[in-house]
């Protein structure tokens, strides 16, 4: 479950998981809707780090905005989308 105290998106209080992920259905790229699934509830543990090794194949996926590096980042794909005619 999602817990927001505060949080806001475009001016929109996000006060709960339903109206965030409506929100994120509602979005479009290119004039497509994203897939949206929501995750099981799960107890995430704090402090739990992959080793390098581990995060390679996550980092290679990784590519930082130069001018934006902390806020700006885009995130390849595993598998590419065919182009439709």
């Amino acid at each position: 479950m999602l817990v927001v105290a505060e949080s806001k998106f475009c001016g929109v209080l996000m006060s709960c998981v339903s109206f965030v992920l409506d929100c994120a259905r509602r979005m479009t790229w290119k004039g497509e809707h994203p897939t949206v699934h929501e995750l099981e509830a799960l107890d995430y543990p704090n402090g739990v780090k992959l080793s390098k090794p581990e995060m390679a194949p996550w980092e290679a996926r990784l590519k930082w905005c130069a001018t934006l590096p902390k806020y700006d980042i885009t995130i390849k794909p595993l598998i590419a989308r065919l182009a439709v005619s």
